[in-house]
């Protein structure tokens, strides 16, 4: 009975084995990168400033589409309350809402990204006066979603699909086979 004897690829199987793995690798190492996530707005710190105007502490956050100004005596950190704020923000002038004891909220405001300046007003019954900050917004990185995360895979996957059907096509190629034990050679 003939026996069906596999012809050894030679050195260049090794060869093929090696380029596998480099190729398997470093589409995982590329899926493992592409999952790294960018802070999210909840995660970033709001931009602010502070400052003293006499013995009151203010502290201006921009929030929530909204501008929030912390008023505080700087001797023992009380709230102080009953006051009135007033920011003016570019072409912008917004005036603040006591919201709760030494809490002041304005309406809707969405600072640009760069620099603002500030002139903030108070009038409290400790003292009066004006501060002048500067408020830096940072840009927004995009938040990551679920597709941008997966893109590295997914086109890792298409190199690998794309490889291992070119690795068959190359594989079902016709060779000569060999002839059988007991035949003669030509026909």
């Amino acid at each position: 009975m003939a026996s069906l004897h596999i012809v050894p690829g030679g050195p260049f199987s090794a060869l093929r084995a090696l380029g596998l793995v480099a190729v398997m690798t470093s589409l995982l190492s590329g899926a493992v990168a592409g999952s790294a996530v960018a802070a999210t707005d909840d995660e970033r710190e709001s931009p602010r400033v502070s400052a003293a105007v006499g013995p009151v502490g203010v502290v201006v956050v921009a929030a929530n589409h909204k501008m929030y100004a912390f008023l505080d005596r700087l001797s023992d950190n009380a709230p102080v309350a009953g006051g009135t704020v007033t920011i003016k923000a570019g072409k912008h002038e917004l005036t603040l809402k006591e919201t709760a004891p030494g809490v002041y909220r304005s309406g809707a405001f969405e600072p640009t990204v760069g620099h603002t300046p500030l002139t903030v007003s108070i009038k409290t019954a400790l003292s009066s006066g004006q501060m002048v900050a500067d408020l830096v917004v940072e840009p927004n990185a995009p938040a990551q979603t679920v597709e941008t995360r997966l893109r590295p895979l997914w086109y890792g996957l298409g190199v690998l699909a794309v490889s291992g059907l070119g690795f068959l096509a190359w594989r079902s190629r016709r060779r000569p086979l060999p002839p059988l034990a007991g035949t003669t050679g030509t026909a």
